[in-house]
């Protein structure tokens, strides 16, 4: 692990002492609307409560609590020839400038399927008022900025993301994660234009162990 990676991790593993031990947990807001959360079904989630009288922004930005921490990855994805590829690595999610949360994610073996991640990259996750749930990502793999906007379900169990724009002729993704527990969640990406429910992409997070 070099320097910069040091950090990153002893850093998440500060806010995490102040953030996460504590409850109520982390970003402020207030309690968002209640849905039925699709399937696959969460488990033994915590839940985030904050003070009354916030908006609904404060409440999808609550959520996104769930990410902090320290996670390993694995998954696959299948290539342009239909061949199914694997993947492994881990991810550091940290809260910034106390309204969004960072993921940084760096692949171990293989490779990531996304436009802007290969091997290593980021993504920031965001409640914006009067836009929704933002997903922005960048890495290895591209000079360009991805931007999804979304929704979440299930009082913050899963958050659905379909890219907002790309250039002609390329493919738009949308990314459902869903949380199985407050240790366990699962990224997936879809074909977004042709609502097609064929997966071409599958990342299981699972939290470190201290």
């Amino acid at each position: 692990m070099n320097n910069s990676q040091h950090h990153c991790y002893k850093r998440t593993w500060k806010l995490l002492a102040t953030c996460l031990c504590a409850a109520p947990v982390t970003l402020v807001a207030c309690n968002a609307p209640q849905k039925s959360p699709p399937a696959p079904a969460a488990h033994n989630l915590r839940a985030i409560t904050a003070p009354a009288g916030g908006s609904i922004a404060d409440a999808h930005r609550a959520s996104l609590a769930r990410f902090v921490g320290i996670w390993q990855f694995e998954g696959w994805s299948v290539d342009s020839a239909g061949i199914q590829q694997s993947v492994s690595g881990r991810a550091a999610a940290t809260i910034e400038r106390e309204h969004f949360v960072l993921i940084d994610l760096q692949a171990t073996s293989g490779q990531m399927a996304g436009r802007a991640l290969r091997r290593g990259g980021s993504m920031l996750l965001a409640s914006e008022p009067g836009l929704g749930v933002t997903l922005t990502t960048w890495g290895d793999a591209s000079p360009s900025v991805g931007r999804l906007i979304g929704r979440t379900e299930g009082s913050g169990a899963s958050f659905v993301f379909d890219e907002a724009a790309t250039p002609a002729g390329r493919q738009r993704v949308q990314i459902s994660i869903h949380f199985r527990s407050d240790d366990h969640w699962i990224a997936e990406l879809r074909d977004a234009d042709t609502g097609d429910s064929k997966v071409l992409a599958s990342y299981e997070f699972k939290r470190a162990a201290n």
